[in-house]
């Protein structure tokens, strides 16, 4: 008997990368969900990944790009969709202030360590206190990635100089 080689395909649906504009996060919404329909048979995976592509790239274009600077370059988004055997890897990426960097990621490792129960706990009694932060948020989008997504989530800082650094943000779908 002959053993299959180890070989795993990966396939690059979406690679986009520039500024992130209300209108480029309307039209890359609406391409991915159209695409999604033509590559993903199973309804429940599609809307998944979906609802976790809107979330990442909300809380970028809400919460963690830079506004106001000179160089464009800091003002690019990076968002990748793959599919594999397994399922599906989104990651996203952007520039962020370096005051920004320790806060993200205490609050990714800490909700990366809940259980199941605890995510599911955590996020109830955040809807419940119905307060918003100073940029209009509840602190939903960690908790809602890991929670929709069943996995930890991966990421990566990269300091840039003393003020910027670039963030990146890898979300694993399984797809069973």
């Amino acid at each position: 008997m002959q053993e299959k080689p180890n070989t795993t395909y990966q396939q690059t649906l979406l690679d986009f990368e520039e500024e992130l504009t209300p209108e480029a996060l309307d039209a890359i919404l609406e391409k991915i969900e159209v695409m999604l329909i033509s590559i993903e048979p199973v309804l429940k995976i599609r809307k998944r990944i979906f609802c976790i592509l809107v979330e990442a790239l909300q809380n970028v274009f809400n919460y963690l790009r830079i506004e106001n600077v000179e160089d464009k370059r800091l003002r690019i988004v990076t968002c990748l969709l793959e599919k594999s055997e397994k399922g599906y890897t989104i990651k996203v990426g952007n520039y962020l202030l370096f005051s920004k960097v320790e806060q993200l990621r205490e609050q990714i490792e800490r909700v990366n360590r809940y259980s199941k129960e605890r995510l599911r706990e955590t996020y109830l009694a955040t809807l419940a206190k119905n307060e918003l932060d100073e940029q209009g948020g509840a602190g939903l989008g960690i908790l809602d990635l890991i929670r929709k997504s069943g996995q930890k989530l991966r990421y990566r800082f990269r300091k840039i100089n003393e003020d910027i650094s670039h963030f990146l943000i890898q979300i694993t779908i399984i797809a069973n």
